[in-house]
């Protein structure tokens, strides 16, 4: 406060977040690549993003975590990740994978895009998993937690 010399520390992540990939998928932004570009002394304006041009939102995007089990290890035996137009796998999992039980099991994220201007319409998509359900989502192995295409529609 600049009246009665008051300073105040508001806590800044210059980082991504884990659901940078939602907001790459609705507004057609590469962050990572942002993010190098502006390190590299390049200016918003230089990489499209000028507050006064941002691009506008072409509808919603939801995220689905697929992780092994809580506090189990196990391999899989099959991990096959949907494909398709609206639909996006960051994953490093694979058919053999053997997690390590003592760190986050995250095997990948799942986002589906949607560009409709209606939630609902993402929503009704997305439902309890059907899109990976429908555009081939194959997921198996000892400690996996999805060991059958119904836990993620549950």
């Amino acid at each position: 406060d600049a009246d009665t010399q008051r300073f105040v520390f508001i806590e800044a992540n210059p980082r991504l977040q884990v659901e940078h990939t939602v907001t790459e998928e609705v507004m057609g932004v590469d962050l990572v690549k942002s993010q190098i570009l502006l390190a590299g002394g390049a200016t918003l304006a230089q990489i499209g993003l000028a507050p006064d041009r941002l691009p506008q939102p072409p509808g919603f995007a939801i995220q689905l975590r697929i992780n092994m089990e809580s506090g189990g290890g196990g391999v899989l035996t099959a991990f096959d990740m949907p494909s398709g137009p609206g639909i996006r796998v960051d994953t490093s999992g694979y058919c053999g994978y053997a997690p390590n039980p003592n760190f986050d099991a995250l095997l990948a994220k799942l986002v589906v895009h949607n560009a409709s201007p209606h939630l609902g319409d993402a929503v009704d998509g997305f439902q309890g998993g059907e899109a990976a359900h429908q555009q081939g989502l194959r997921l198996f192995g000892s400690g996996a937690g999805v060991d059958r295409h119904g836990d993620l529609r549950a």
